[in-house]
């Protein structure tokens, strides 16, 4: 049995992308939870305790910046923010918001699950 390495939560409202996400970190022994929607995270933090959250900053509505600035996620889990625009002014702005790392979508899912592990190892 692997041991575990880390319980990730990814919000990402694009489901192909979100559950590609959750079965190559999966494999490599991490406990992910998918969710579609801003609304769904505080929610969900009440009940789980996530070490990670991958955040996609270009969500419908609430954004991951508006998320980072109202509940000051980042102090207390550890945040990677996805971003599909190529503009650094979100990756900037949400590493100054506390997130650890970021990520221009689209990603190899290797890179990702390195970067992963390597906040991880930071973090745990």
């Amino acid at each position: 049995m692997m041991a575990r390495r880390g319980r990730i939560a990814v919000l990402d409202d694009e489901p192909d992308w979100a559950d590609a996400v959750r079965e190559y970190l999966v494999d490599l022994g991490y406990d992910v939870d998918c969710l579609k929607a801003a609304w769904e995270l505080e929610p969900y933090l009440a009940r789980e305790k996530p070490d990670l959250v991958i955040l996609d900053i270009g969500l419908p509505g609430e954004n991951g910046i508006d998320i980072l600035i109202r509940t000051d996620l980042a102090s207390d889990v550890a945040v990677l923010v996805l971003t599909g625009n190529p503009d650094p002014v979100d990756r900037v702005l949400g590493l100054e918001l506390g997130a650890d790392d970021y990520v221009q979508k689209p990603v190899e899912l290797r890179e990702l699950a390195a970067r992963v592990a390597g906040i991880l190892q930071r973090r745990l």
